[in-house]
């Protein structure tokens, strides 16, 4: 035995532990291998990819006869002069009918969004390729549909085929009874495995309607890449115009204060002996002074990133700010998780912005801040009870104010919307994702 054993390159004699370890996972991946095989069988998604093939292969045909019925003609009009409008009119059919095709596929998944519609000359429309992507669409899904669809009943019908076996073989095939039981336990085994054929055939039907007649994919990118420099422009001019105006403020307040504190104290100390009351008013003055340029400090420091964001959480770090609003303002902070840093610190600004907008700009008498954060997206409103007008344009409240917290937002991949009517009241949303993986 020894010798067997070395000549397998093991031990001189076997792990016990071990076999029993690995006897252990095996049984458990045969387990969840069946779990898996059981729940495809029943899983509704596996049923209405099925039902979703037959019934766009139903459709597809429909489509296919009205894009014949109406496309060929038109183009062979044309040698006459008269197919080109013609033609461009017989499209907004085919065009409604594949907007069909892209909605049924919430059967299955997401809605597959269109293309922008095309505008200019009758020959610019004519001649327009998203028009003939649709058309060459109409012409061909129906046959990749019905290939689809053929390959997923096969992977049904064969496995219930062998499973039916023990019931005719012995009368029509003269099988004998352990060729049908052997027959049947692979018809069974094949039949565990025919979902995954039937999600993969949608799978490939949805990502070829994508491609066809979904957005295209270079023009997104083109756009993303357009607003990815506009906001890096909005937040440069964001933050020059947020450094000048802590550069302003502390020059033209909190500077001055600071002088005029050590000028006081110069001479309170002069007065200490000739005059103690001078003294003590002045003291009393360089004290004011000293609290009221904390208080500005405080204010300016604002638009700076708060160590309680870090220590404690948006949560805390939101009530400091609506503490210190002069206006009354209830707070409403749900958060399933913590959001991410950037994210927190985006809110924390876009709730600063807006407080420090009602306080000087709104007269409000009352606001309220709601922040309701799940696993994908955060969502910020803060709504207010003034005189309304507010906007997040250039010309509104200045490119360091609602114009550069819209540029922040964006620039993390959110939304941003102020609804501001002459007279109030003013409601600012943003909405802020960050898809946290599970």
């Amino acid at each position: 035995m020894t010798a067997i054993w070395n000549a397998l390159g093991m031990d001189d004699r076997p792990d016990a532990s071990r076999f029993v370890r690995e006897a252990t996972w095996f049984a458990g991946e045969t387990r969840r291998l069946g779990r898996d095989a059981v729940a495809g069988l029943v899983d509704p998604r596996t049923w209405r990819a099925l039902g979703w093939m037959l019934l766009t292969l139903t459709t597809r045909l429909i489509l296919l006869t009205v894009t014949v019925a109406l496309i060929v003609p038109s183009l062979a009009l044309c040698l006459v002069g008269i197919g080109i409008p013609l033609t461009v009119e017989a499209h907004w059919v085919v065009r409604g009918e594949v907007g069909l095709e892209r909605k049924l596929v919430a059967m299955v998944g997401s809605p597959v969004p269109g293309r922008p519609r095309s505008t200019g000359s009758l020959l610019s429309r004519f001649s327009n390729r998203d028009r003939w992507r649709e058309v060459v669409f109409a012409l061909t899904a129906w046959l990749l549909t019905a290939i689809g669809l053929t390959v997923a009943l096969l992977g049904w019908g064969v496995p219930l085929y062998l499973l039916s076996v023990p019931l005719w073989g012995w009368a029509v095939e003269s099988l004998s009874w352990p060729e049908s039981i052997a027959m049947a336990v692979a018809g069974a085994l094949l039949l565990l495995a025919a979902p995954v054929p039937t999600r993969w055939v949608a799978e490939a039907l949805v990502r070829h309607t994508e491609v066809s007649v979904g957005p295209d994919r270079l023009a997104q990118m083109a756009e993303q890449v357009r607003e990815v420099s506009e906001n890096r422009a909005e937040i440069l001019e964001a933050v020059r115009s947020e450094r000048k105006r802590i550069e302003r403020n502390l020059h033209d307040g909190v500077q001055q204060r600071l002088v005029a504190l050590g000028i006081d104290l110069g001479i309170a100390r002069t007065k200490v002996d000739e005059d103690p009351a001078e003294a003590i008013r002045l003291l009393d003055e360089a004290v004011s002074k000293t609290q009221t340029s904390i208080a500005e400090l405080r204010t300016i420091g604002r638009g700076l990133q708060p160590a309680v964001l870090g220590d404690r959480g948006l949560d805390a770090a939101l009530s400091s700010v609506v503490a210190m609003s002069a206006v009354p303002v209830r707070l409403e902070c749900d958060l399933e998780i913590e959001p991410p840093a950037e994210i927190a610190e985006t809110a924390y600004f876009a709730v600063s912005e807006a407080i420090t907008n009602i306080m000087k700009h709104s007269r409000a008498r009352t606001a309220s801040v709601s922040v309701l954060g799940d696993r994908t997206a955060l969502r910020v409103e803060v709504h207010d009870d003034g005189e309304g007008g507010a906007t997040d344009s250039p010309t509104g409240h200045g490119p360091g104010g609602l114009n550069g917290t819209a540029a922040r937002i964006r620039a993390t991949g959110g939304t941003f919307a102020v609804t501001s009517p002459r007279g109030g009241p003013t409601t600012v949303t943003a909405m802020l994702p960050y898809p946290v993986e599970p």
